[in-house]
């Protein structure tokens, strides 16, 4: 979930193959020392648990996007 303000100069873009980067679990697993990403987080990455109304990470997610329309300026929100 990315949320910008609709007068932002900011481009966005990703290819598939960045979108598939991200989605694959073991780019969140390192033995490096400040790594904290458990297993078990990694691997609900790319499940698209936010985009379910009834997940808790949607609600949460849903509650965000209510916020910034609420607000008087204009936000896009560009999804994941």
């Amino acid at each position: 979930l990315n949320i910008r303000p609709a007068s932002s100069t900011a481009i966005l873009s990703a290819t598939v193959e960045e979108a598939a980067t991200f989605a694959d679990p073991s780019r969140y697993l390192s033995d490096h020392p400040k790594n904290n990403v458990p297993p078990h987080i990694a691997a609900l990455v790319g499940r698209g648990l936010h985009t379910r109304p009834d997940h808790p990470i949607g609600i949460i997610r849903a509650k965000i996007q209510e916020y910034f329309a609420s607000l008087p300026d204009e936000y896009i929100v560009y999804d994941a």
